[in-house]
């Protein structure tokens, strides 16, 4: 949105009961370069004429330069500060100079004067979305729909906003809403099928691009988001096909090039990836480094492994070249082997802290928790102030149980780095297992500050909502969860539990059911169900959740069986 330029006339026709009919007459098409002088004359003899400084503001806005045209409207402002139109072209000029929060002040401005102005709201919106304040521009532009509801950029914006917020739902309504307002809305139709990708709702993607590239055949970014989704599938045939029809349109559009390069290494073509390759170090030095990254994920493990091991064989005695192999043998999934080369490499250095640090990663990954507690502490006393390695201390004392150790390591992770959301999830999963649930609870939201649209931390927030009986506030919690990740068995199971608390077993059993739907070996879910029917006396759907969960969790079903025995006493 940088460098958004108003149109003049579009300025006035927002201008709904200005008494000053002074401001309006002046801001006409005007022959800037022509007239600047002239302003210039007319401001010099009359420094106290409001028609003066607008109009030399105008004039040096649509010059762009923004620092004259801050001026002329702060002087016109002086003048009459009660006109809204130009602390709203003064919000303009700061935002067209990337003066962000200065803007956002200027529109307030405006909006104190004139509240009902929706194009107001909008480019407040505009100035939050630059500065990453994303959830105020998703405010901002609420409103603005709210006055002018018929204006598919504010919605488009919006969808954008949702987006880095990671609200996939939230921002396909949104998107959905600008194509109904304007169907040829070729942006909207492209940042739709990005959505639609990264929910893996492939079909949906893949016609949303198409569309777009119908209504501006050539839609390069298009071409290559429709690539990139034909990679996903295994489309290879299809993806080359893409890809080299954006580079006909566009013969340097780098995307494309990496695109291709992709696909090329996919199909084990690695002639025709390195020439894609030399032509990205030409165009995109950071995309021509992703292929190259993506050509060593998929062919060149055993390579640089191989590589590795003769750096060995020629210094026996190189702790980084174990270290460097165990980081390869971890990133390709061999996680032994990793362990073999960490401890290496640790024989040889023993203060080798990083080595520590990695083996423990590796360790948990191996479900190895108290030989991964044993090598965090040995990388913390090496290195005092690694917050990861408090991280994963943390993690492996979670899986162990051991919930109190678990938050204390937590806690020093936070004290190092408090920006890591990790620690704080972590943290509120151990006060989880402790059972005080208030601290887990704010510790996930701060997970969620955070990390905006943060799926496990809402899930786990609910849970805890749950066990302290503040069901509404667990049933929002799910809400967020579903609508970020719709598919997320476990929410809808956490659903119910509220549901049931607050005595609505109707609307719990179909939580319940839609948590079976999409994961049927979810037993919590089953004996929630059995349970509530057992409430209802339902005893036959009862009975059938306790067959189902023999042979799912025979601890559960046990349970459940006993809760039914009882019901007949």
């Amino acid at each position: 949105m940088k460098n958004n330029k108003i149109d003049d006339a579009k300025v006035v026709e927002k201008k709904h009961d200005s008494n000053n009919k002074e401001a309006n007459d002046i801001l006409s098409d005007l022959d800037y370069e022509k007239e600047l002088p002239l302003f210039k004359e007319y401001v010099q003899a009359n420094p106290e004429s409001f028609k003066a400084w607008v109009a030399l503001g105008e004039c040096y806005y649509n010059l762009e330069n923004w620092s004259e045209a801050i001026q002329a409207y702060q002087e016109a402002i002086r003048l009459m500060p009660d006109e809204a139109l130009i602390h709203i072209r003064l919000g303009d000029a700061y935002h067209s100079s990337n003066r962000y929060q200065e803007a956002m002040l200027a529109y307030k401005d405006a909006i104190r004067l004139e509240p009902d102005n929706a194009w107001t709201y909008g480019q407040l919106g505009f100035s939050h979305y630059e500065l990453g304040s994303y959830q105020e521009a998703v405010m901002a532009f609420k409103q603005a729909i709210k006055l002018k509801s018929d204006d598919s950029k504010f919605y488009y914006v919006l969808g954008l906003a949702y987006e880095k917020l990671e609200n996939h739902q939230e921002s396909i309504h949104a998107y959905n809403e600008a194509i109904r307002l304007q169907p040829d809305f070729v942006e909207a139709h492209n940042n739709l099928g990005k959505v639609y990708s990264t929910l893996d709702r492939h079909e949906e993607a893949i016609r949303t691009f198409k569309e777009a590239i119908r209504l501006r055949p050539d839609y390069v970014e298009a071409y290559c988001n429709l690539g990139m989704v034909y990679i996903q599938l295994q489309y290879q045939r299809d993806a080359v096909h893409v890809f080299k029809e954006a580079i006909r349109l566009k013969q340097d559009y780098a995307k494309a090039h990496c695109g291709l390069g992709m696909v090329y290494t996919l199909q084990g073509d690695n002639s025709n990836a390195l020439e894609e390759y030399n032509i990205l170090k030409k165009l995109d030095s950071e995309l021509a480094n992703n292929l190259h990254n993506f050509f060593n994920v998929l062919n060149n493990h055993q390579v640089i492994i191989s590589e590795f091991k003769k750096d060995i064989q020629l210094k026996p005695d190189d702790a980084n070249a174990y270290h460097g192999l165990g980081l390869e043998y971890s990133q390709s999934g061999s996680c032994e082997e990793a362990v073999r080369a960490f401890r290496e490499a640790i024989r040889l250095r023993p203060n080798y802290a990083q080595a520590y640090h990695n083996l423990g990663t590796v360790y948990c990954e191996l479900g190895s928790y108290q030989k991964a507690i044993k090598a965090f502490k040995e990388a913390i006393r090496l290195k005092l102030d690694d917050a990861s390695a408090f991280t994963g201390l943390g993690y492996a004392h979670l899986n162990l149980g051991s919930n109190q150790k678990a938050v204390q390591a937590c806690k020093e992770a936070i004290k190092m780095d408090a920006d890591d959301e990790t620690p704080h999830f972590n943290l509120g999963l151990a006060y989880y297992g402790l059972g005080n649930y208030q601290k887990a609870v704010q510790a996930f939201k701060e997970a969620i500050r955070l990390k905006a649209g943060y799926v496990d931390a809402y899930n786990n927030m609910a849970r805890s909502y749950v066990k302290l009986g503040s069901y509404q506030e667990a049933i929002q919690a799910c809400e967020k969860a579903l609508s970020l990740k719709p598919d997320f068995a476990e929410a809808y199971n956490n659903l119910g539990l509220a549901y049931y608390g607050l005595g609505s077993y109707q609307t719990a059993i179909q939580a319940y059911h839609k948590a079976i739907r999409l994961n049927d070996d979810l037993a919590e879910a089953h004996y929630n169900l059995g349970l509530t029917y057992l409430n209802q006396g339902n005893t036959d759907q009862a009975i059938l959740q306790y067959k189902i969960l023999e042979n799912l969790d025979g601890k559960l079903g046990k349970k459940l069986l006993n809760l039914f025995a009882d019901s007949k006493k």
